[in-house]
């Protein structure tokens, strides 16, 4: 498009701004890392209230409700505790004996 739209925190929630293009857009190194509530933050969440809507309220049906995935399975992958240690003297003769082994198999 024409435009960029950004979305930065302000002291009282979020701002979001819309600038045509070309625009220049920096980002602090705090972008990433939590942000650890004040005290004085933390007693007022205690005295707010939250806002509460219905979904009648924010324009939507019960069928725009009705979960959009469908779980088909569940379930844990078996491990197998299967080791074997290839022998050698040096590397080089462990990777020989490696290749080898896994000719045997078939697997390569």
């Amino acid at each position: 498009g024409t435009s960029v739209t950004v979305e930065r925190v302000a002291a009282d929630g979020i701002e979001v701004i819309e600038a045509p293009l070309p625009a220049l857009i920096t980002v602090t190194n705090e972008y990433g890392e939590p942000r650890y509530p004040t005290m004085r933050g933390i007693m007022a969440a205690r005295r707010t209230q939250p806002e509460i809507f219905s979904v009648a309220e924010l324009g939507l049906a019960s069928e725009d409700l009705a979960p959009q995935l469908k779980l088909v399975g569940l379930y844990r992958p078996e491990t197998k505790g299967q080791v074997e240690f290839i022998d050698g003297d040096d590397d080089e003769t462990r990777g020989r004996n490696l290749v080898l082994r896994l000719r045997e198999e078939n697997l390569i």
